[in-house]
């Protein structure tokens, strides 16, 4: 006799042909089933790496999430205008997309994507602590004294103007030039109603500061951001890259599964967040009008404690280093790609979703809070967005790639963000947002994996650095800095619904400019360098 395994039917050392035969099929099986227990080891294993790129999506869009939709407003609160919010916020991407490309080609060159992934996020903590724990400016002499007076009889006369007394209200310029050559703290408001009435404009408080200060401010911010994106811009494509040469070519399908987790970190930490600053909501008297204000430093709390969740989980990333150099003229072919008109168009396409992207992001919870809404709704609607949107399509962005192609995605998101912004554009209730929101999944989730999955089938594995940080030089950067910088400037110029009126219109025409082009192109073949 020999002895048994799980309880297996003991064979005979005396057995016929027969069973002879059933001992072939038996040991046959328990190798069938050693190989499947292998292979469900290997698969368990491979999870664990799996599971550091969702930590880290979580993490790091989670911290990203936490801080971003909130900057503008902080900004705000600071006292910059409109147009310093489009430059700051917009100079930071357009570097991006100058050094994004740039870091991705180096790392791809000379094998050093690790180290040039934890120094990024490094760069990305220091730079918004930095921002976040900034001195204000000083405060607008005027306010001050005016500050000293009955704010009872400030508010009668705001009243009498029609001016409400709560609420934000900004004005463009400093009004301390105004009264700069008066030298009494004793002001005679009744005398002074004509001039009040030029002091207040919807859209920043910068106002409440001198002059001199809140331009040193603003100018603190700009240099922090400059140096700050040079640090920041490659992380997100470095950590894309990693998780689609681990994939591979035959699992590309599987990158939206990890991806999915940023979108739930982003949705639940903004809502989180959202929560906590609107708990820290409270009213102050400036300049004889109620000012809402809030503790924002709480976000960049969240983001740099988050951040640093996706430092560590970052460590564990497996990168190929260990393969042979690319050469200098494989590198150069991936630029090379976008001569041809189909990946040209689909370069332009990818810009011009950053752009509305940028408009949305930099600006959209501006014009909420103009409209009434409190930091909950935009909490609300994050979580909207990006848990129940973003995390819905990302899981299903393969199937639908599979159904009507990459290309066809592209389309559908062009279309939605006419939609949305054409929504946006006539509000006026702030709530009704929140169905509009379902369409982040389509402007974003599905159209980012298509556009990611895309072009990583153009390039070798070891150019995957290369080609996703162009696409995040373009998207994130050179997109969305437009929008920024360009949103700003007309939203200060034009106001916020006549902004999201052009862009709905804007988003219809490059549906029909891309939709031409490639009808009429193909996707051309590509042979690169070893």
């Amino acid at each position: 006799m020999t002895a048994t395994v799980d309880g297996a039917v003991p064979k005979s050392d005396s057995a016929n042909g027969e069973v002879g035969k059933s001992d072939s099929e038996g040991t046959k099986k328990e190798d069938t089933d050693d190989k499947d227990n292998v292979k469900k080891c290997v698969d368990c294993k491979m999870n664990v790496h799996l599971l550091m790129f969702k930590i880290f999506f979580f993490c790091f869009f989670g911290g990203i999430g936490a801080v971003m939709p909130y900057l503008s407003i902080y900004y705000k609160q600071v006292g910059l205008t409109a147009a310093h919010i489009g430059i700051v916020s917009g100079l930071r991407p357009f570097i991006g997309f100058l050094s994004g490309p740039i870091w991705g080609a180096v790392a791809d060159k000379y094998r050093k994507r690790k180290v040039m992934l934890i120094i990024s996020l490094v760069g990305w903590i220091a730079a918004l602590l930095a921002i976040g724990f900034m001195p204000a400016a000083p405060k607008n002499p005027l306010c001050e004294s005016i500050d000293k007076q009955d704010h009872s009889a400030t508010g009668a006369v705001l009243q009498k103007r029609n001016i409400p007394t709560s609420g934000i209200y900004m004005e463009s310029e400093m009004s301390y030039h105004r009264y700069k050559r008066s030298t009494s703290t004793n002001i005679n408001f009744t005398e002074k109603t004509n001039e009040y009435n030029g002091l207040y404009e919807e859209g920043n408080q910068s106002w409440l500061y001198e002059t001199t200060g809140l331009t040193h401010l603003f100018i603190t911010f700009l240099v922090l951001t400059i140096i700050g994106e040079l640090l920041m811009s490659p992380a997100s494509a470095l950590a894309d890259a990693a998780t689609l040469e681990y994939l591979g070519i035959e699992n590309l399908h599987k990158y939206g599964y990890q991806r999915v987790w940023g979108g739930f970190g982003h949705g639940i930490m903004n809502f989180i967040c959202g929560i906590l600053i609107n708990r820290t909501r409270y009213m102050d008297v400036k300049c004889g009008v109620e000012i809402t204000h809030a503790e924002y430093e709480i976000a960049f709390i969240v983001f740099s404690v988050l951040m640093f969740g996706a430092l560590v989980s970052a460590l564990f990333f497996k990168f190929n280093e260990d393969k042979e150099q690319p050469s200098v003229e494989s590198v150069i072919q991936v630029f090379r790609l976008f001569i041809s008109s189909h990946y040209a168009s689909i370069l332009l396409a990818s810009i011009f979703m950053g752009f509305s992207n940028g408009v949305v992001w930099g600006f959209l919870f501006w014009h909420l809070e103009n409209l009434g809404a409190s930091q909950l709704l935009m909490g609300v609607a994050s979580l909207l967005t990006y848990c129940v949107a973003e995390s819905i399509m990302f899981f299903l962005s393969h199937r639908l790639i599979d159904v009507i192609g990459h290309v066809s995605v592209i389309y559908l998101a062009l279309v939605s963000y006419a939609i949305r912004f054409a929504v946006y554009s006539v509000l006026t209730d702030p709530w009704w947002v929140l169905p509009t929101e379902i369409l982040q999944g389509f402007t974003f989730a599905s159209v980012w994996v298509a556009l990611a999955s895309y072009f990583a089938q153009t390039v070798p594995p070891h150019l995957l650095a290369t080609i996703q940080g162009i696409l995040h030089g373009v998207y994130w950067g050179l997109g969305s800095g437009l929008g920024f910088f360009v949103g700003g400037i007309l939203i200060h110029y034009i106001t916020a619904p006549t902004t999201f009126a052009a862009m709905s219109v804007a988003s219809l025409i490059a549906t029909v400019l891309f939709f031409i082009v490639q009808r009429m192109t193909k996707r051309p073949e590509s042979d690169f360098a070893e």
